[in-house]
């Protein structure tokens, strides 16, 4: 056997040991469906202080109610609601996994790509219609939205 050859089966020997080891089970298209919905929460000045996010400007941006639009086929918009507007603050994909909730490039003024952080995860626990998301990583203030309280469904997709 050539080395390339010996080289290829260790490699591949190796991805299906990390494999197995570390990554959760894909989520079934079915996952997808029953978690795909509307949810909500408000987030107060103290609630986002208490959660670890300092300097009064910026907890003063992220207070109010949040919306978070999930679809069955990976998209998601986050909504900021005040007493006049109701503000697409970001959109982008999300992917899951049985135990991982994973946020790709997203857009929007309020985008954490704008600030060069392209993806985030986070483990997740859906109990009746509240869904709360634990930070695995990211590295973008949206960390405090997504996790600060849980979320409330509000609506189904």
């Amino acid at each position: 056997m050539s080395s390339s050859h010996i080289f290829l089966v260790l490699l591949s020997a190796c991805v299906l040991a990390l494999t197995a080891c570390n990554a959760s089970a894909p989520a079934s298209p079915e996952l997808y469906k029953n978690l795909a919905g509307t949810y909500r929460k408000a987030l107060t000045f103290d609630d986002l202080g208490a959660a670890g996010l300092s300097g009064a400007s910026a907890r003063t941006v992220l207070k109010g109610t949040w919306e978070m639009e999930l679809t069955a086929d990976g998209r998601i918009t986050l909504w900021i609601i005040n007493e006049t507007i109701r503000y697409a603050a970001t959109e982008g994909t999300f992917t899951l996994t049985t135990e991982a909730f994973a946020l790709g490039k997203d857009t929007g003024t309020w985008s954490c790509s704008n600030t060069g952080v392209d993806q985030a995860t986070y483990r997740w626990k859906i109990e009746g219609d509240k869904l709360t998301l634990t930070e695995v990583k990211d590295e973008c203030d949206r960390k405090f939205v997504m996790t600060t309280k849980s979320w409330n469904k509000v609506a189904s997709k």
